[in-house]
């Protein structure tokens, strides 16, 4: 891998990292907005209205934060304990004057007139905010796991689908029940107070801030994912390619083999069963077989006669020498004696002869 191309990823995870940790910190600020009188979450508020005209109202201005109503004190939000010494803090607090002061007296109408619309949307905030901060979580926890295995880009795309979806839900049910509520107060001041009532900027910044974060983590990680998707998807292509052009060559070497064995396949061996004496032949002896052993015969024949014409031959030429030798003994020599010492050898010799030729024959 290339250093850019490190470099780009090495980013591109600090970047999903920081998204998903900011995203749980602003939940995390909305979540705690009316449990401390500390700094910051005592800046933490959805709306204020003045409700000195309210009878039951336990503060002369009073704030609608995450867990109830809390008051107003020197630009802070105290929610420590009413008037009276009660607490009106509690799950799924509505923004709907009507419910928590129990009475329509002093009240703007336009609460009275869309008494579900407050009530319900102030209260699914609530659970929306919570279910948003629980899979936020998860996919994050989920993502820390992508770096031992991409298996696990699924899950996290998953549960980022579903933070990305309650995120956005809150800050939808959150924005038109703060304003409709500013407006209500604004519009009808004699009634309930002054009239200066005001929307929690900083709360809306978050809520908002948190559903752009949660967006930015669901590109991002879906981006991831489908790019894993598709590399995957790459590589088993690319391996049943490679997977059928190595079938391909092995049935092109196996047809290679097969032809070159019918070309340099040897002759049929014949194991035609032997010969037997005095030239006769078994039952499983071929025609072929029988005129090769005839020809071999009749070379054979050719060959002894040939061999006897040729001693015939030799034995002639020692005769013819010898009668010439005694011719010309014979003829040499002046006494008696030596002319019957060759007679008697010349007939000696062709005695021998004789002999020789009979005991060839």
């Amino acid at each position: 891998m290339s250093p850019l191309r490190t470099f780009l990823t090495f980013n591109k995870t600090l970047v999903t990292v920081l998204l998903i940790l900011g995203n749980l910190l602003l939940l995390f600020l909305l979540i705690f907005s009316g449990t401390t009188n500390s700094f910051p979450i005592n800046k933490f508020y959805l709306l204020q209205a003045d409700t000195s005209n309210i009878t039951s109202a336990s503060y002369d201005v009073s704030r609608w934060t995450f867990w109830g109503l809390c008051q107003e004190k020197d630009g802070k939000t105290y929610c420590n304990s009413t008037a009276n010494g009660s607490s009106d803090l509690s799950p799924a607090y509505p923004l709907s004057p009507i419910d928590n002061f129990g009475t329509t007296t002093n009240i703007p109408s336009d609460f009275n007139k869309n008494r579900d619309t407050y009530y319900y949307l102030s209260r699914f905030n609530f659970c929306f905010v919570l279910l948003g901060l629980i899979f936020q979580g998860v996919s994050g926890m989920v993502y820390f796991f992508t770096w031992c295995s991409n298996s696990f880009i699924k899950a996290t795309w998953l549960f980022q689908i579903l933070a990305t979806l309650f995120c956005s839900a809150a800050a939808a049910c959150t924005t038109p029940v703060v304003v409709m509520g500013r407006n209500a107060f604004n519009k009808t001041p004699q009634v309930s107070g002054s009239g200066s009532a005001k929307v929690g900027a900083v709360y809306l910044g978050v809520i908002w801030a948190s559903c752009a974060s949660s967006i930015l983590l669901f590109f991002i990680i879906g981006f991831n994912f489908f790019k894993k998707i598709y590399q995957s998807h790459k590589e088993y292509v690319e391996m049943e390619k490679i997977k059928q052009d190595a079938q391909k060559y092995q049935e092109f070497v196996n047809t290679q083999n097969e032809l070159s064995h019918q070309s340099y396949q040897q002759p049929p061996v014949d194991f035609s069963a032997p010969q037997l004496e005095q030239g006769a032949y078994n039952d499983d002896v071929t025609e072929r077989d029988q005129e090769v052993y005839h020809l071999d015969k009749e070379a054979e024949l050719k060959s002894e006669v040939a061999g006897h014409a040729g001693q015939q031959v030799s034995r002639n030429n020692t005769v013819t020498s010898s009668k010439q030798s005694v011719a010309r003994s014979a003829s040499g020599a002046n006494s008696k004696y030596g002319i019957k010492f060759f007679s008697v050898r010349d007939q000696k010799s062709r005695n021998n002869i004789k002999e020789e030729d009979e005991s060839e024959y």
